[in-house]
């Protein structure tokens, strides 16, 4: 069981789907946190850092761990502030900490699994690099007087480039391999984070279906697979097109097809009884496991099993929030480039594994 700490974050925190044992709310100093649990058996601390008295010190951080196991404590850190750069980090890092994360999907991976140094020694680097450049400071030039900047970033500040794809649409397409495998509510997500970086020039299509109304999106369009031909080329400024094919198997017209396979077992079997080459043919193609809490042993098994390479591991997502893990996802399959090397986000909370 677990425990949560909560303060300017308990709206967030308060939803997460975890077993909670107990829960306390307000603004405390650390050492009345470390007395509160010291003796208190318990898996993880969900701790808001915003409950601590001095949150923006990172030596308040150091007395927090210096009375509880750091590999119990998750630190949720709000999303877009300062804490969220390398230099803060790399402090809490020197600490012995390894495991925070600015959002619920994170809070879940690391209650699984703990970050080790290895995990997050990339932050380290990027601190490093940022100190080298300071260190070492371009000419100044002088700029008209500004406003000043606010300390909170926006929280979908764009920190990356769109991809060199050419003059085309890039047509990617989303088939569904066992039966609700979430390729709908995949291609809203992606679409939303793709719109920050092209600008607008995102459409997502379905086949067959009207699930797309339910996001009041006019760029989430339906049409039948009779239709979807003429439909593209009335799309052809568009710069990326993401299609739902739900059942049409007649893909030729997508520059690339991601096939998706939800890995329980009861929808792994019923594939099976349905169709038994069903696996057979995914050989050599994009497969993701998709709403998947499989381990890397897990995946490693399932893939010397099945004789399919898995492109990318998809954990069950909120599809209200922003997810890092999308981003890394649209980083592995180029459609975007990374742009985030000087200690955004970007990179920073790739919590969880391919």
């Amino acid at each position: 069981m677990n425990v949560l700490v909560l303060n300017e974050q308990q709206n967030q925190l308060q939803s997460i789907e975890v077993d909670i044992i107990k829960s306390v709310t307000g603004k405390f100093e650390a050492s009345e946190i470390v007395n509160m649990f010291k003796d208190f058996f318990f898996n993880k601390m969900i701790l808001d850092v915003t409950a601590l008295n001095h949150y923006e010190d990172p030596t308040t951080y150091k007395n927090i761990v210096d009375g509880i196991n750091p590999d119990k404590v998750i630190f949720y850190l709000p999303e877009g502030s300062e804490l969220c750069t390398s230099g803060f980090l790399s402090r809490l890092i020197n600490y012995g900490i390894y495991n925070f994360t600015t959002n619920n999907d994170g809070v879940k991976y690391l209650i699984k699994k703990s970050n080790t140094l290895k995990d997050v020694e990339s932050i380290i680097k990027m601190a490093q690099g940022a100190k080298q450049q300071t260190s070492n400071p371009a000419p100044v030039v002088q700029q008209p007087v500004q406003q000043p900047v606010q300390q909170r970033e926006p929280e979908r500040k764009n920190t990356f480039l769109p991809a060199d794809i050419g003059n085309q649409p890039m047509v990617i397409g989303f088939q569904n391999v066992t039966e609700h495998a979430g390729s709908s509510s995949l291609v809203y997500m992606l679409k939303k984070e793709l719109n920050e970086v092209y600008k607008n020039q995102v459409y997502a299509v379905e086949i067959d279906k009207n699930d797309f109304l339910s996001y009041g999106d006019k760029t989430m369009v339906s049409t039948t697979k009779e239709q979807i031909r003429t439909l593209l080329t009335k799309l052809e400024s568009c710069k990326v097109i993401l299609v739902d094919l739900n059942n049409d198997t007649e893909n030729d017209f997508c520059t690339k097809v991601i096939y998706l396979m939800e890995p329980s077992t009861i929808k792994l079997n019923t594939l099976m009884r349905k169709n038994r080459n069903a696996v057979e043919v995914l050989k050599g193609k994009d497969v993701i496991l998709n709403q998947s809490l499989l381990t890397q042993k897990e995946i490693s098994e399932f893939e010397y099993e099945s004789g399919i390479k898995v492109l990318y591991n998809m954990p069950p997502l909120n599809d209200r929030k922003r997810n890092e893990i999308i981003i890394d996802f649209l980083r592995k399959i180029r459609l975007i480039d990374d742009n985030s090397h000087n200690g955004g986000t970007g990179k920073i909370f790739g919590l969880f594994r391919k």
